[in-house]
């Protein structure tokens, strides 16, 4: 029944498609180097700052092409070169999600997308495929490269669901796929990908960059690369290359950052410069080296009734006694509007520890919007704050271990 039910909303949506042809979808923000946009109504063109998009425009890239894009949600895209992005779907009405439809096809290349107010809002009808797997969204921030045998996807805010196709995970249908091959990863483990090869049974976990080879260029299949192999060092290095410089493209449109007091941030690290962190925005708690910055235009309009759950957009931890970082998996956070409660809970992996050290911290609202932990209903020590309108949070945390302190900050969005 529940594949009967798949092929129909399958049929429905390939039937829908047409009619969405000329549906005004984005715009090109920059266009670099070798920028196409093809297969369109407005027939093939070169791409240039301020052009229209509609649905069913393939976006597509040369050797040093790259490509910007708004969509009209306010989502961003970064296309690189010898990329082929196709603009499937794409209809958004500010505050109606019942009519919501973004799928975008990955069919070669490398992609950064930045989830818009349609992704935010919908994320069970938000898709992206390439032609060996389906990625849904949780409110996310991802970077994804594919040929036509093998995905791999990091994650920079958020979390993505990645599953392969088939059975069970059609490409006409919208959403996350939910089967048994499908895995998740979050923003918590930004030094990991999830890697599926076309054949495998599910994807895999993998540090970041491993097993990676260079893309071909379009027109190219993988059967015919050079056979000549490339050293495993380039092939990670070019992969690491490709995703630090996705990074910085796209400025983050978050109302919470992290900022440092000085003005420079070390690698890996997801706070900002002081400068960076501090426009438009407040300071709501930190320590002697960053703080937790929140937007302050408009007023505080927080909810007056309701939970909501929060998805992890970025999280780092290290343990104090070493300075090592580790990782932080299996995140959850809910704020009860009704009681003026929070709860937490960080499952969290390091080197000096033999088991997994997990945080379960309780506590209460204030009417400013800042998060304080209850002592002795919480194994460790949580201090944060909400955005003003309640759809962003952050906190830092302390959590005691026998091998010393782990302490850690966190990003989440709805």
């Amino acid at each position: 029944m529940q594949r009967i039910i798949q092929l129909i909303i399958a049929s429905l949506i390939f039937i829908i498609l047409p009619a969405q042809a000329d549906q005004l979808a984005g715009e090109v923000t920059a266009a670099m180097g070798e920028a196409r946009i093809v297969a369109s109504a407005a027939g093939e063109r070169a791409a240039a700052q301020g052009m229209p998009l509609q649905v069913g425009d393939i976006l597509q890239t040369g050797p040093g092409g790259h490509m910007h894009i708004r969509m009209v949600d306010d989502a961003l895209i970064s296309l690189r070169p010898n990329s082929k992005l196709r603009i499937t779907q794409y209809a958004y009405q500010p505050g109606v999600t019942a009519t919501t439809q973004i799928r975008f096809d990955l069919l070669q290349g490398t992609v950064r997308s930045v989830t818009g107010k349609g992704g935010e809002l919908a994320k069970e009808r938000f898709r992206m495929n390439t032609p060996v797997a389906a990625i849904g969204v949780r409110g996310t921030d991802f970077i994804v490269q594919s040929d036509t045998e093998t995905t791999l996807v990091n994650v920079q805010s958020g979390a993505i669901v990645l599953a392969p196709l088939g059975d069970g995970c059609l490409a006409n249908v919208l959403g996350p796929c939910q089967t048994d091959a499908a895995r998740e990863l979050t923003a918590g483990m930004r030094n990991m990908m999830l890697k599926f090869n076309r054949g495998a049974d599910e994807p895999k976990l993998v540090p970041l960059g491993e097993g990676l080879q260079i893309l071909p260029a379009p027109g190219q299949h993988s059967q015919t690369r050079s056979s000549a192999p490339v050293p495993e060092k380039l092939q990670i290095d070019s992969a690491k290359q490709t995703l630090d410089n996705l990074a910085a493209q796209l400025p983050a449109h978050y109302q919470m950052v992290w900022g440092h007091w000085s003005a420079s941030t070390s690698g890996g690290d997801l706070g900002r410069a002081f400068l960076d962190a501090a426009g438009g925005r407040e300071v709501t708690v930190g320590n002697t080296a960053t703080g937790l910055f929140r937007d302050n235009t408009g007023p505080m309009a927080l909810p007056l009734s309701g939970r909501t759950e929060f998805t992890l957009r970025e999280a780092q931890v290290t343990l104090s006694s070493s300075g090592i970082a580790g990782t932080v998996q299996n995140a959850s956070l809910g704020v009860s509007f009704d009681t003026q409660t929070f709860n937490t809970k960080l499952d969290i992996q390091h080197p000096a520890l033999a088991n997994t050290a997990t945080l379960n911290a309780f506590g209460s609202l204030r009417s400013d919007g800042m998060l304080y932990s209850l002592a002795g209903i919480s194994n460790g020590s949580v201090a944060g704050s909400l955005s003003r309108d309640g759809a962003e949070a952050g906190y830092q945390f302390q959590l005691p271990t026998t091998a010393g302190a782990l302490t850690g900050t966190t990003l989440w969005v709805k």
